[in-house]
C-alpha cells in the first residue's frame, strides 16, 4: 500500500491518490473531495511448468476505471475496497498455473456510506493460469465504467493485464504489477531441466480525489 499523494490546488483543496497495492479495507471520502475517479486492476494468473515441451504464460487482469463521480455530502463515508491476490504459478511438477482474486471496490455498501451518486460496485478479475496446452485467458470486468480485459498468455510469456500491465517474458518470472501474466516455465532440453512457472503480477486498486 502507497500512501497518499497530494498535489496542491490554489482552490483549497489539493487532489491526491489512495493507492493500494494489496489487502482490503475501507477508505474515507475525504473532507473537500468533490469528484471521485476509481480504477480497478485484477492480477495476473500464473504460468504452467511442463517436462520435455512448452509451456504457457498465463493471462493479465482485467482493468475498469470509473468517470468521475460527483461527491455531494459523502465526507466521511467508507468504501470497501479489496485487492486480488496474484495467480501462482507452477513448480515442482507439470502442471497448470493457478488464477488469482477478483479486485474490487463498493460505492454502494449501505448503512450510510452509499455514495449520493453511487455506481453499485467494480470488479476486475484475474486472468487465468496457463495449462499445459495453452496460455491462461485474459480477466474480464464488471461494473460502469471504462473497462479493458486482459490479453491471454502465450508460449513465450504471460499475458498483459488489461490495457497497462506488462507481461513477464520466457523463463517463469513474474508479472509486472498491476496484473501482468505470470511468464511459463522453460526448459533446458541440453540439461533436462524444467523450470518452475512464474507467479501473476499483484491487482491494484486507486482512488483519485478532487
Amino acid at each position: 500500500m502507497y500512501g497518499a499523494i497530494r498535489r496542491h490546488d490554489t482552490a483549497g483543496f489539493a487532489p491526491f491518490n489512495n493507492q493500494y497495492d494489496s489487502g482490503s479495507g475501507t477508505v474515507a471520502v475525504p473532507s473537500g473531495a468533490t469528484s471521485l475517479i476509481i480504477e480497478v486492476y485484477g492480477p495476473g494468473g500464473g504460468g504452467s511448468r511442463r517436462t520435455g515441451g512448452i509451456a504457457y504464460g498465463g493471462g493479465g487482469g482485467g482493468r475498469i476505471v470509473s468517470a468521475s463521480i460527483t461527491l455531494s455530502g459523502d465526507t466521511g463515508k467508507l468504501l470497501p475496497w479489496s485487492v486480488g491476490a496474484y495467480g501462482i504459478g507452477k513448480t515442482g511438477t507439470t502442471g497448470a498455473g493457478i488464477a488469482g482474486s477478483t479486485s474490487t471496490v463498493n460505492t454502494n455498501p449501505g448503512g450510510g456510506n452509499s455514495l449520493t451518486n453511487q455506481i453499485g460496485t467494480l470488479a476486475a478479475s484475474s486472468g487465468a493460469g496457463a495449462s499445459t496446452s495453452g496460455g491462461g485467458a485474459g480477466g474480464t470486468t464488471t461494473g460502469t465504467g471504462t473497462s479493458a480485459n486482459g490479453s491471454a498468455g502465450g508460449d513465450g510469456f504471460g499475458g498483459d493485464g488489461g490495457v497497462v500491465g506488462t507481461g513477464s517474458t520466457s523463463s517463469g518470472s513474474p508479472g509486472s504489477a498491476p496484473g501482468g501474466g505470470g511468464g511459463p516455465g522453460s526448459f533446458d532440453f541440453d540439461a533436462s531441466v524444467q523450470f518452475n512457472g512464474g507467479n501473476g503480477g499483484a491487482g491494484r486498486v486507486i482512488f483519485k480525489w478532487s
